[in-house]
């Protein structure tokens, strides 16, 4: 930047130039596998929106609860997804799944208030199997 003195508030804007090898529909497709993987099929992503981080290039992929009946409406959750738009790589370590599910659990309880009964039915039955 020249040293213009931006006020309190104010436009920029910013050109990147760059190759990526993974589009939008593709990171969506890589965190949409890994959710069926290690969460199950309530939840789900939304639109990627690009994000710069210094030098690295990443999709955003916002995370969503999605009821599987009539229900048209989604939830958007906290978490974001990152996943690298030139090497395709992403991070969703136990950590990150845990926190996710425990976003997620208030909102599929105020959904589905029978779930909370059947989560602790669950629990106690694996309990009394360990």
């Amino acid at each position: 930047m020249d040293g213009t003195n931006l006020q309190e508030s104010g436009q920029i804007r910013v050109q990147v130039t760059a190759s990526i090898s993974i589009t939008a529909p593709i990171a969506r497709r890589l965190v949409n596998v890994e959710l069926m993987k290690k969460v199950g099929q309530m939840i789900m992503t939304g639109e990627p929106e690009i994000y710069i981080d210094g030098k690295n290039i990443y999709w955003k992929v916002p995370l969503l609860v999605v009821p599987p009946d009539d229900d048209d409406n989604t939830y958007l959750l906290g978490k974001y997804a990152l996943v690298d738009a030139i090497a395709g790589r992403y991070t969703m370590d136990k950590q990150f799944i845990e926190e996710l599910r425990a976003e997620a659990r208030p909102i599929l309880e105020r959904l589905y208030p029978e779930t909370k009964a059947w989560v602790q039915k669950i629990k106690e039955l694996r309990k009394k199997c360990s």
